[in-house]
């Protein structure tokens, strides 16, 4: 008998909202699975507890672990999994819920689990910067900053994090920093598996999970002026290289700071050191995809 686990966030974005969700889940996987499936549900309890979760369903040869929650939790899980043959699931009930965008996965719990259920599993790459793993996008600069002022707010969901990177933008000041030995001074800058931070708002159109490569996006200081024009490309999928817009695409990156700076992964925050390699590991980790972004 074949083995699902759900690794599931009680605190994660819509979960108190939607009662019985966990249990309709499972219901749903029983039908489609037509009981074939040894399904275990487990509930994390703090920061860290996916991933030991999701190891011990490594150790115990489970076939696919469904994380249900936002993007830390996917990240949390998806750690657990590195280089196993246990396949990663999401199902999205965050505030941003990148990578299940990215790929495709839908917003509606119900029929979420019918694509992973229905999909395939694929080798992904995975991004690392410093010691931590990514498995979407990480970052410095004004996207640390928001990151950070993010994960101190009480309250979830997109307009909070509108909110919080208002309040960033008036007290943070632009970095200098050297890539690849070349001084430069950014807005922010991102290291992108896929394509997108979340809520559909794009910072490197056409990157790739599969491409053995990280698409680096750096926003260099602009005219406040300029601003709406930028939230309009991100949400458009319309940001492409300018005079304030560099993009490449690259396997490694070696960032050196004057001093430690907030980053992040995924969304979650970090501090970075004043010297770390951003790295891609091709084919890392095993994803449950839909056959099809158009499925149910």
């Amino acid at each position: 008998m074949k083995k699902i686990a759900f690794i599931v966030n009680p605190n994660s974005g819509t979960i108190k909202k939607k009662s019985g969700l966990i249990e309709r889940l499972e219901e749903v996987c029983k039908k489609e699975t037509r009981g074939l499936f040894d399904i275990q549900t487990y509930f994390t309890e703090g920061p860290g507890h996916a991933t030991k979760l999701t190891q011990q369903a490594v150790l115990e040869e489970v076939d696919l672990c469904i994380a249900i929650g936002g993007d830390g939790t996917m990240n949390e899980t998806a750690i657990g999994l590195l280089g196993s043959e246990t396949s990663l699931g999401i199902i999205p009930i965050g505030s941003g819920n990148g990578l299940a965008r990215h790929i495709g996965i839908s917003l509606n719990p119900e029929i979420a689990i019918k694509q992973l259920l229905h999909g395939k599993s694929e080798w992904m790459d995975v991004g690392k910067i410093a010691e931590h793993h990514f498995f979407l996008a990480a970052g410095i600069g004004f996207e640390g900053t928001v990151s950070k002022v993010f994960s101190e707010q009480k309250k979830r969901g997109f307009s909070q994090y509108l909110k919080s990177a208002s309040k960033a933008f008036w007290f943070y000041k632009p970095l200098e920093i050297s890539i690849n030995n070349r001084k430069t001074k950014i807005f922010t800058l991102t290291f992108a598996n896929g394509s997108q931070y979340g809520n559909n708002a794009f910072i490197a159109p056409g990157a790739s999970i599969f491409d053995g490569l990280l698409n680096v996006t750096q926003i260099s200081p602009f005219p406040f002026l300029r601003s709406g024009e930028l939230i309009y490309r991100l949400l458009n999928q319309k940001l492409k290289p300018n005079r304030f817009c560099k993009m490449e695409a690259m396997a490694k990156v070696d960032v050196e700071l004057d001093s430690e700076t907030p980053g992040h992964v995924d969304g979650e925050p970090i501090v970075l050191p004043k010297k770390f390699t951003v790295q891609i590991i091709p084919d890392k980790l095993k994803i449950r995809i839909p056959n099809s972004k158009k499925d149910f």
